[in-house]
């Protein structure tokens, strides 16, 4: 790469003092051109060290206090996303999580190398989550499997292939150019891609909904493809999702986030689930079968056992049964509020 772009890295962060520390350190050691970088943490009001630990390491902080935004959209991490690619300078917008760690010193220069390569490339990410043994259980079953909601890895919705696989399972046309998949996406599909390590050009995205109220990162994404801007890289490396939280606490935050970018709010362009969609009803359906069976998760986790000696495999038909069960108490729950402010109507 005879000339290296401009990155504006941008992390969200709320209480994120230890998590922050490792991914600014990996940040601070990539062998990419240190004048061509701009970090930003877009603080969510953390009262621990965040802040201390960000400004020790150079970044561009910004701090939202509002305490109308908890628990609304404008309190999420995608809000705080959005605020940073108004903010950020350079070219090329990556987006980091906090949690999210560079396995190696020469990952920027892959991700970039793509985008400095091809100016049709709208975007890189990688191909897998890092699998690392001495990780939390959970941490090893969404890296294992290459992806946080079975959902979407039944509906082949997964934002990074599991490790027990090696074909690309998107929709679209595919083409190996070696360190990377060029893949040029179909806007019917489209997985649920746009963080945890994922790199956009900043002027592309400045051309999606970007107001915090309406931007989520897979959503964005969804306006990009829309437009015509379908070409993304797939890099054939990984990034590190630190995870430490329990699968109870995992299924509490997806239904507040299925209530927080659920109808109420300001329409979704991405859905996980599209019933306009045979495919997706299909996929649906399915799904429910092999949760409430167990044999299909059973059997894909064992297939991943085989690969990968990991027990994390296994959680992978409770997590199944355990989200069919939150997900159909969301969906009546939303239900019961449409016919009640029905009936307030009359």
């Amino acid at each position: 790469m005879t000339e290296y772009p401009s990155l504006s890295i941008v992390i969200p962060t709320l209480n994120a003092e230890n998590d922050l520390e490792r991914c600014l350190t990996a940040i601070d050691s990539q062998d990419y051109p240190s004048d061509r970088i701009e970090v930003l943490v877009l603080d969510g009001g953390s009262t621990d060290a965040t802040r201390e630990v960000a400004e020790a390491h150079g970044c561009r902080v910004s701090v939202d206090n509002d305490p109308s935004h908890r628990g609304t959209r404008l309190g999420t991490g995608d809000a705080r996303m959005a605020l940073g690619v108004t903010l950020a300078r350079n070219e090329i917008v990556a987006f980091i999580m906090s949690d999210n760690w560079m396995p190696d010193d020469h990952w920027l220069e892959q991700m970039v190398r793509p985008l400095a390569d091809d100016q049709e490339i709208v975007g890189s990410f990688t191909l897998r989550y890092r699998y690392r043994p001495e990780g939390s259980l959970l941490e090893r079953y969404f890296a294992l499997f290459g992806v946080g909601d079975p959902v979407a890895f039944y509906l082949n919705k997964r934002d990074r292939i599991s490790w027990a696989e090696d074909t690309l399972p998107y929709h679209g046309d595919i083409d190996d150019r070696g360190a990377y998949y060029h893949v040029r996406f179909a806007a019917d599909g489209l997985p649920p891609i746009g963080c945890n390590g994922s790199l956009i050009r900043r002027e592309l995205l400045l051309q999606s909904n970007m107001t915090p109220d309406r931007f989520g990162h897979s959503d964005t994404v969804q306006d990009l493809v829309d437009l015509g801007h379908n070409a993304f890289a797939v890099v054939k490396n990984d990034i590190t999702h630190a995870y430490q939280g329990s699968m109870f606490n995992e299924i509490r935050k997806r239904l507040l986030y299925f209530r927080l970018f659920g109808e109420e709010g300001a329409p979704r362009r991405h859905r996980m689930v599209d019933w306009r969609r045979p495919a997706d009803v299909r996929g649906v359906a399915l799904y429910l079968l092999y949760a409430l069976t167990f044999v299909k998760p059973t059997w894909d986790a064992a297939c991943g056992f085989r690969r990968q000696c990991d027990v994390a495999w296994f959680l992978h038909p409770f997590f199944c049964f355990c989200m069919t069960f939150a997900y159909g108490y969301a969906v009546t729950l939303r239900a019961a509020h449409r016919v009640q402010r029905a009936r307030s109507r009359q």
